[in-house]
């Protein structure tokens, strides 16, 4: 998308996307008289069929130059039986007060698949140990997963590099590792479960 200018500048509007990936916007803005009066700016989606919409990547601007907005990895909604959302509404750059201009460059919208992290929860003789819950966090991205299988699991996680934490629960164990995510598969270290 180029360049726009007025209080609600598009970014995009209606395109087909896939459930499963994760996507991410981006645009850079420019609000005359932010340095004296800042101005709060986001970006707003809304993936169909479920009709929520979203604000994500807001910023306070209070400066005359150009400040770029990015959201984080966003993933569209899975409905009931599973068929998820399958298109973008629209997206825009969006004042928090409408009564303001801006101008809107460079607006972007990013597709990646999922990442995943693969690994094993074990006990402390190295048995997999399964339905245990191994829940995962890195910043403000969490995801989950149940261990079958000989104790396996696999996380679907956003597209974003990092150390990712994973815990093992199970009723009375615990455990934990770190995980450095940098491809599209990872594999973690054993979670070894100890008694909590």
């Amino acid at each position: 998308e180029g360049d726009s200018s007025g209080p609600y500048p598009t970014g995009t509007n209606s395109f087909p996307i896939i459930a499963t990936d994760y996507y991410q916007l981006s645009a850079w803005v420019k609000v005359p008289g932010a340095s004296t009066t800042p101005q709060q700016v986001t970006l707003r989606y809304r993936f169909e069929p479920s009709d929520n919409r979203n604000n994500t990547g807001t910023q306070t601007i209070n400066t005359e130059n150009w400040t770029h907005l990015t959201s984080p990895w966003i993933q569209p909604a899975g409905l009931a039986g599973g068929s998820g959302d399958t298109y973008l509404g629209y997206w825009v750059v969006n004042s928090l007060n409408n009564g303001i201009t801006m101008d809107v460059d460079d607006c972007a919208m990013i597709q990646a698949a999922p990442y995943t992290i693969t690994g094993q929860v074990v006990d402390g003789s190295n048995t997999g140990q399964d339905g245990v819950t191994v829940s995962g966090s890195f910043g403000t991205y969490t995801a989950s997963a149940i261990t079958a299988g000989g104790g396996y699991y696999s996380l679907s996680i956003p597209p974003a590099n990092g150390t990712w934490t994973l815990s093992g629960i199970d009723p009375g164990y615990l455990g934990s590792v770190s995980v450095a995510v940098s491809s599209v598969s990872n594999t973690a270290p054993n979670i070894v479960l100890n008694t909590d």
